[in-house]
């Protein structure tokens, strides 16, 4: 997963330096800013919803399930005993998004930052095999975990993006921003349910291209784990009258996405060719 970021990171910087070499070219042009995401050459505003982008991709990641038990050894007064048992296991299921943008600076005839706006979702599904809670029985636990984020963050956009004209073939787009959500799901068929939550943060990096429409790749990282169960009973110090402590939790690591997306309404883009 490491080496995954590292390229994520690597693919936005790219980005950034192509778009900067790109726009010393662009400026020579003559492109008028009064058709940078703000007006068409016919005079009408470009409206959000022809910003708008439809997608779906594959959600995956790892995580973590621990159990931790705790208890005076009845047979040795005094003595603490226990088990503690942990399980990494992978994730993966199907996303999707749905997103807008606003501009908000040009920074040349070719490149805005952008305030973008939206909904992601995926659903998980995943198996603990032969899972110990005490050391020496075991069982297996199917997992239901639905995820509904709100991605809003600063995007540097280049190209067609920006300009919102047909002849700017490719775009290039990297983010970073916070997503609020709100996850829930449940162990063993709703034998014991969960709802989250929570803000994590995100970046992402994307390459689109015009054909009729607006085509795009995407990728997102949500940044940091993601805590699904976290169940106590006891006193860890054993100090309390029942002299037990037992802990059981579940956690998610950083999510990854790879997905294609559509903006169906870029058909509506300016044309000006040079």
């Amino acid at each position: 997963m490491n080496k995954i970021f590292t390229a994520l990171r690597q693919a936005a910087l790219a980005s950034v330096i192509l778009a900067a070499a790109t726009n010393t070219v662009n400026a020579q042009t003559g492109r008028s800013f009064g058709n940078l995401s703000v007006k068409r050459s016919n005079g009408k505003s470009v409206t959000w919803f022809q910003r708008l982008e439809l997608g779906g991709g594959l959600t995956f990641g790892k995580g973590s399930a621990s159990s931790v038990e705790r208890y005076y050894d009845p047979f040795h007064p005094g003595v603490v005993s226990g088990t503690s048992n942990t399980q990494n296991f992978s994730y993966r299921s199907a996303c999707a998004w749905v997103n807008t943008y606003f501009p908000m600076t040009a920074l040349s005839h070719s490149s805005i930052l952008a305030l973008s706006v939206g909904l992601y979702g995926n659903n998980n599904s995943f198996t603990l095999n032969n899972f110990s809670f005490n050391g020496q029985s075991t069982a297996s636990m199917d997992i239901k975990d639905g995820f509904v984020g709100l991605p809003i963050g600063v995007d540097y956009i280049f190209g067609g993006e920006a300009t919102n004209n047909q002849a700017d073939k490719v775009s290039l787009r990297a983010g970073i921003g916070a997503m609020p959500f709100m996850s829930f799901g449940s162990i063993s068929d709703d034998f014991s349910k969960y709802s989250r939550l929570g803000v994590r943060p995100y970046i992402k990096a994307e390459l689109g291209f015009f054909a009729g429409i607006e085509w795009k790749i995407k990728t997102q990282v949500i940044i940091g784990s993601r805590n699904l169960y976290d169940v106590k009973i006891g006193d860890y110090d054993l100090q309390d009258g029942a002299n037990y402590y037992s802990n059981f939790k579940m956690d998610l690591r950083p999510s990854y996405s790879v997905g294609i997306a559509i903006m169906p309404f870029a058909a509506g883009w300016d044309n000006d060719n040079w």
